[in-house]
């Protein structure tokens, strides 16, 4: 048996959970692969708007020379001055706003 929440209820701000979530990204290669990543330090939080979805934010940042992939020579380029630049900018953050995309969904 499911229970629908009221949008309403679920107003309030909440930390992203290291622990829980992943950050990551894909970066088409040489046309013919994809290269995922994910970062390993970052952190965020979102205030939920019940009331009016669209006024809902999320918050994050992340610690660019964290990048993954899972391969040394990859995590290198990533991190280095021609994406990343993590000795420059070791901090990267975002403060998007959310979207209304249906009547049961949103998107940020």
């Amino acid at each position: 048996m499911s229970t629908v929440v009221p949008y309403t209820a679920l107003t309030g701000v909440y930390t992203i959970d290291p622990a829980h979530s992943t950050v990551g990204f894909s970066v088409r290669h040489a046309m013919i692969a994809n290269v995922r990543a994910r970062f390993g330090a970052f952190e965020g939080l979102v205030k939920l708007n019940g009331y009016q979805p669209s006024r809902s934010e999320a918050y994050l940042s992340v610690q660019t020379g964290s990048v993954n992939t899972s391969s040394p020579d990859w995590d290198t380029r990533l991190a280095g001055p021609v994406f990343l630049d993590a000795a420059t900018y070791p901090l990267r953050s975002s403060a998007p706003r959310a979207s209304q995309t249906a009547e049961t969904a949103s998107s940020v």
